[in-house]
């Protein structure tokens, strides 16, 4: 192992002892992976009273750890992620901006509309007050149809 310069980050509370975590990315034996280095003083800081970790230990907590991480795939996948909710179903602020978005490009599509026709036929004001209510009356319509379907849905 490649010997790194000495780093001491003065948070004292690890081990007892004032250590710090160089952000030094080494070169794994097990298929390329990189890592942190824990250091000490200088030294790596791998197990017990300063000594580095046997490879059984390192084994050992591998799979302790993968198995771990299978089991938070596996309740992912699942749909019994955190709360209630499956990972696909949407969240109340994501309906709330979804049905808000229906309603309001109804109103803007009909003002707009209504407001190119009184420009190009000279009847102002009346075909953006016409096409503005007729885009209210849409945006109301997309609204309920959008709950209908949430509510179905889920």
């Amino acid at each position: 192992m490649t010997r790194f310069p000495r780093l001491t980050i003065g948070v004292p509370g690890f081990r007892g002892r004032q250590t710090g975590i160089l952000p030094l990315f080494h070169a794994c034996d097990r298929a390329g992976q990189r890592g942190w280095i824990m250091v000490a003083g200088g030294r790596d800081e791998g197990g017990a009273n300063g000594r580095p970790p046997d490879e059984a230990d390192l084994d050992a907590r591998r799979r302790a750890l993968e198995s771990k991480l299978e089991a938070i795939e596996r309740q992912r996948s699942s749909g019994t992620a955190s709360g209630d909710r499956t990972a696909a179903e949407p969240s109340g602020m994501v309906k709330l901006f979804r049905f808000s978005a229906d309603f309001v490009s109804g109103v803007i599509a009909g003002a707009l509309i209504g407001w190119v026709l009184d420009r190009f036929a000279g009847t102002r004001p009346w075909g953006f007050i016409i096409f503005l209510l007729l885009g209210f009356a849409t945006g109301i319509y997309n609204l309920v149809k959008s709950a209908q379907r949430a509510q179905r849905d889920g």
